[in-house]
């Protein structure tokens, strides 16, 4: 499989893929004005940019058309243990079944809950964790 550090000009597909993704996992009853206005003001092209140019943060793309999660899930773990972390969370909407499954079949274990929020909205997230190997 192919990977590699995001670049600038990446930004815009990224923007458009986290869209969709965030309107997978949190739009089960339809769009509305709130929550198109939380996508389109977040997930940004400049937003993105400013991601990809930070020394703090890092996204990886594939350029792949199977496989994509678990080969990103891999790669990611890698690199972490590259730059010597020995643990990584990440929180997960927890009415995403699939996504928690496919977390808790990569070795995380649920550790506790948060509340993703949006102006005065929350929903319940699952915090889940991994210890790198």
């Amino acid at each position: 499989m192919l990977f590699r550090h995001a670049k600038a000009s990446d930004a815009s597909s990224l923007a458009a893929i986290s869209i969709e993704v965030w309107i997978g996992t949190y739009l089960r009853k339809g769009v509305n004005g709130f929550f198109a206005d939380y996508a389109l003001s977040e997930f940004t092209t400049t937003k993105l940019e400013a991601i990809i140019t930070s020394d703090n943060e890092r996204i990886i793309v594939s350029e792949n058309e199977d496989g994509i999660g678990k080969g990103l899930l891999s790669e990611g773990l890698a690199q972490c243990a590259a730059l010597g972390i020995d643990a990584v969370w990440l929180a997960v909407n927890s009415e995403n079944a699939d996504a928690i499954n496919f977390y808790l079949g990569n070795d995380f274990k649920r550790v506790g809950t948060t509340h993703f929020r949006i102006v005065d909205k929350a929903y319940l997230n699952e915090i889940m964790r991994r210890t790198i190997s």
